[in-house]
């Protein structure tokens, strides 16, 4: 034993004399593990921090690339800005099916959602309710419309007001992003890019993406691409939204 283990030994021996007899290896064996339990700690300490040093980051970024204030940091629309599912009145055993399955992943959000089908559904509504429930837990998340990211990043091509990157990972590292109006005006081939770059990241990452489409499910790998919306279905529920208009009802039982 060498000088130094052998001071180790009486400092121990001292911290110990009180306990039962137990021998040096045993000691050393639960020292070791004790410091291991000290630097998992630190650090898991040093990951929480950076974490949430990015996304205080990625707030600010926020506010200035999509001009949001406190009054609405998630970009929300302003007409849903305290949407909830108790707010949301379904019109159809359909519309209260989908509604409880949406409200039960907003509980537990694991893997990707998709919302589909005709305007006036709720779609949204319901999307927002969950990015609100999220929101309201403690973590990070964000509202934006597809063509706001395609024009904010094709945009900063001309300006380079931001680096593109960070605009990239804005989008592609926000813990939970509600993308909106997804293939409503087609996609260019470079829209493509753009969106397949955000959606791998977000799947590289293992984040929750919910979409919103007025489109069929159907007709998805025609406007993102096979490999990207491959790469959605995985760990992904979908939902169909085929029944009558939801804000036409609600707007027809609010003025009986």
């Amino acid at each position: 034993m060498s000088a130094s283990n052998a001071y180790d030994w009486l400092v121990i021996q001292e911290q110990y004399a009180n306990q039962p007899a137990i021998s040096y290896e045993q000691l050393m064996a639960e020292r070791t593990v004790a410091i291991q339990a000290e630097l998992k700690a630190d650090r898991e300490a040093q990951a929480v921090e950076l974490r949430n040093a990015q996304v205080k980051d990625r707030a600010t970024l926020r506010r200035s690339a999509l001009k949001l204030d406190h009054t609405n940091p998630n970009g929300v629309p302003a007409k849903l800005l305290h949407a909830s599912f108790k707010s949301y009145v379904p019109t159809c055993a359909e519309a209260a099916k989908v509604k409880a399955s949406v409200m039960q992943f907003s509980k537990n959000v694991v893997g990707n959602l998709i919302l589909s089908g005709s305007t006036g559904t709720g779609k949204t509504h319901m999307a927002v309710a969950t990015l609100n429930a999220i929101q309201q837990a403690g973590q990070e998340a964000l509202y934006v419309e597809c063509a706001t990211v395609l024009s904010l990043i094709k945009g900063n091509w001309t300006t380079r007001q931001f680096a593109e990157n960070d605009l990239l990972n804005l989008f592609g590292e926000t813990v939970f992003l509600v993308l909106d109006e997804v293939g409503a005006s087609g996609f260019s081939d470079k829209d493509r890019e753009i969106i397949n770059t955000i959606i791998s990241h977000r799947y590289n990452k293992n984040l929750s993406t919910l979409l919103i489409s007025n489109q069929s499910v159907s007709v998805f790998p025609e406007i993102l691409g096979d490999r990207v919306y491959s790469r959605l279905l995985e760990h992904c529920s979908i939902f169909e939204c085929a029944w009558g208009d939801y804000r036409l009802s609600h707007d027809q039982k609010v003025h009986k």
